[in-house]
Order: structure tokens, then C-alpha cells, then sequence
């Protein structure tokens, strides 16, 4: 992510705060991440408290601040296993912590094929578990030494790559829908903590191509898929796996 797209998130972030101020904290307490622009960042929690986690503490940072930062956000010992989920294009929603005694990654949404894979190898191998708490899959070791940290790298080689996640594009019409609600009149929040917003009436007449160069998302437009990528970084995973599928056939 460049230094511009960062202040631009920065400047979003602080922005969506000041509107928060004066609402109760038990709704502050709940607020989890507000979708204003094109895609979500880091959630409001983690913007609330910027500058007040130590190193690996953190809560709710959006996926790619960690790839483009790993030292900061995942302990050394989980950092491998991180690096081959992604390259894989399997997204990672939480990893262990020195404060835990073993070692392991929950991960986002897995294919339809990988599914299988991890469904399969749970039968038999309770390395790779359902965390009932996030209601997200896992990979986890016992322990947290050399040999676990080898034994959650090579969990994760059964793995195939896969293409990225639904969330991280848009078709044309939804990301002109998108744009419209940019900065339009807040509207609410709903039981969930998520922040809804009316029609921006400035923006209620604008174009698909409008919107494009409006957010510098031209790059990020793939026509002949209908969709526009969340960012350079997800386009790329995209054209990773497209590579992979040719090398196949």
C-alpha cells in the first residue's frame, strides 16, 4: 500500500471518529468497521486506539496493513505460516500470540476446494479445528518451540491456491452504488455496530467512469470480469491464481 493510500485511509478514519463523538459508549463499544468509501480498513476499534497497542497487540487491523507489515502485527513464530497461506491467496483472520502457550492461525474463507481439503484432513487430525468462539476454521500445535513452529508451516502445504475472496471486488454496479453512499448523510447504525449512510445527492447523477477516476480505481477495473479489484494488492493474488489454473491445463 503507498504512503498516499495510507493517509488517504488515515484521513477516512479520523473523520468517521468525529462523527462517532457524543453517541454512548455502549454503541461505541459496538462499532466494528464503517464500509465509507469503496472497501472496509481497519475497524473502529483499531482506529480508536491507534498508537496505544504494543507491538503484535493489536485488534481488528485490516488484511493488508499486516502483509505489508508483518513484523509489526504477527509474532516471528507464525510469520512463515502466515506467508504461505497468503501466497496461496487464503487470507488469515487472527494468529497466536506470546501470551499463548500453543501455536496457531484462524483462517478467512476458504474455497469450495479447499473446504474439502481441510475438512477431510480435520477428520483425523485435530491439528486443524473449528474455533467456536470466531467461527472461523484453524490450523494449531502444541507448543510454541522450533519444532511447532516447523509443524504449522507444513500444516498449511496441503493447501491449494485460490482465487481471492468475494469481498475484495465489485461488479460496476455495485461499486457505483458504493461510491453514491461516499460521504452521504449518516442514516444510523444498526444491531450489529455497522454505520449506514444515505445517497451523497452530490454524487447521486455521477457515472460509472466517474467514479473510477474519482477514487483512481482505473487500474483496478478488470472488464472483462465485471469487477473492480479492492486494491493493486488483490488484483495481483487474482492474477496469481489465474496463472496457477493455466499452468494446470
Amino acid at each position: 500500500m503507498s504512503q498516499e493510500e495510507n493517509q488517504n485511509r488515515r484521513k477516512l478514519a479520523l473523520k468517521n471518529i468525529k462523527e462517532l463523538e457524543g453517541l454512548p459508549d455502549d454503541e461505541l463499544a459496538h462499532i466494528s468497521t464503517e464500509r465509507a468509501k469503496k472497501f472496509g480498513g481497519i475497524g473502529i476499534e483499531g482506529r480508536l486506539h491507534s498508537g496505544q497497542y504494543q507491538k503484535y497487540q493489536y485488534t481488528n487491523v485490516g488484511m493488508e496493513y499486516v502483509v505489508n507489515d508483518i513484523e509489526e502485527y504477527v509474532i516471528p513464530e507464525c510469520q512463515q505460516a502466515c506467508r504461505l497461506l497468503w501466497s496461496k491467496n487464503i487470507e488469515t483472520f487472527m494468529s497466536s500470540n506470546h501470551q499463548d502457550q500453543d501455536l496457531y492461525v484462524l483462517l478467512s474463507k476458504l474455497s469450495s476446494e479447499n473446504q474439502k481439503i481441510f475438512d477431510e484432513m480435520s477428520k483425523n487430525d485435530k491439528r486443524y479445528f473449528f474455533d467456536e468462539s470466531t467461527h472461523y476454521y484453524g490450523i494449531r500445535v502444541n507448543g510454541a518451540g522450533e519444532e511447532s513452529v516447523n509443524d504449522l508451516n507444513s500444516l498449511t502445504e496441503t493447501f491449494s491456491i485460490q482465487d481471492v475472496e468475494e469481498r475484495r471486488y465489485m461488479t460496476a454496479d455495485d461499486f457505483l452504488k458504493d461510491y453514491k453512499y461516499q460521504d452521504g448523510p449518516m442514516a444510523g447504525i444498526d444491531k450489529y455496530g455497522n454505520i449506514h449512510r444515505g445517497i451523497n445527492p452530490t454524487l447521486k447523477d455521477v457515472s460509472f467512469l466517474d467514479a473510477l477516476q474519482a477514487t483512481k480505481s482505473q487500474g483496478l477495473y478488470v472488464e472483462e470480469e465485471d469487477r473492480v479489484y479492492e486494491s493493486q494488492m488483490y488484483l495481483e493474488w487474482h492474477k496469481r491464481y489465474l496463472k496457477s489454473v493455466d499452468l494446470k491445463s
